[in-house]
């Protein structure tokens, strides 16, 4: 008998395209609140005024889907850790072992954000609990070392959507502890005979046509 997925699991769920979606998505809405909070080193509950407080407590659970401590991205990582779990050997070990890592940065995320809406962690803080950064940039590598060529411009675009975040001190300390390993896969990345067979291939190579100019966006 062939194994079943997970009740309440789609089929699809867990395509690669809609797990990169889901976490440059909230990577992108946490810089956008950290600018609202202003200071990356100021929690929600140590800003001087109320009101803005009390909108931002709102917002920030809203916009990232948290209801208490409850978080939609590690839930969704919790579904993918046992979907893979089901498929056993169904899944090659490579295979695995991509998926397992985005759980890990889709979980890294997901905690990060709890603690954020939670006011009283602030977006550096909330970082540096657990090594979240260095877990997130660690487990990006991890995709780009199993998987193949797309895994590797996923996990390029993981890095590069955490990039935004440098003036935060945790996340400044894990990219450069990671810097050498990163390097690499953006050298790799850029190998023009590569290009061909990588999303966004054709966007970079005219981007290095025209001087570089041209802004990067994921695919």
């Amino acid at each position: 008998m062939a194994p079943v997925a997970p009740a309440g699991i789609a089929p699809g769920s867990f395509n690669p395209q809609v797990l990169h979606e889901k976490v440059t998505g909230e990577l992108g809405k946490l810089k956008s609140i950290g600018e609202k909070i202003g200071n990356p080193s100021v929690s929600i509950n140590k800003l001087p005024d109320k009101q803005t407080r009390q909108r931002l407590l709102v917002e920030v659970g809203s916009q990232l889907n948290i209801s208490g401590k409850q978080s939609e991205l590690v839930g969704i990582a919790k579904e993918l850790n046992a979907a893979v779990k089901a498929a056993g050997k169904n899944l090659p070990k490579n295979t695995k072992a991509v998926f397992n890592a985005k759980a890990e940065v889709l979980k890294s995320i997901g905690e990060l954000e709890v603690d954020i809406a939670s006011g009283k962690y602030s977006v550096d803080a909330a970082f540096a609990r657990s090594k979240r950064a260095d877990k997130i940039i660690r487990a990006s590598l991890q995709i780009a070392e199993s998987g193949g060529l797309e895994d590797k411009q996923v996990a390029l675009e993981s890095i590069q959507s955490l990039k935004e975040f440098q003036n935060i001190p945790s996340v400044a300390l894990a990219l450069a502890k990671n810097a050498a390993k990163v390097t690499k896969l953006e050298t790799e990345s850029t190998n023009p005979a590569l290009l061909p067979f990588i999303a966004g291939g054709a966007r970079a190579a005219a981007s290095g046509h025209s001087g570089g100019k041209e802004k990067h966006k994921a695919a």
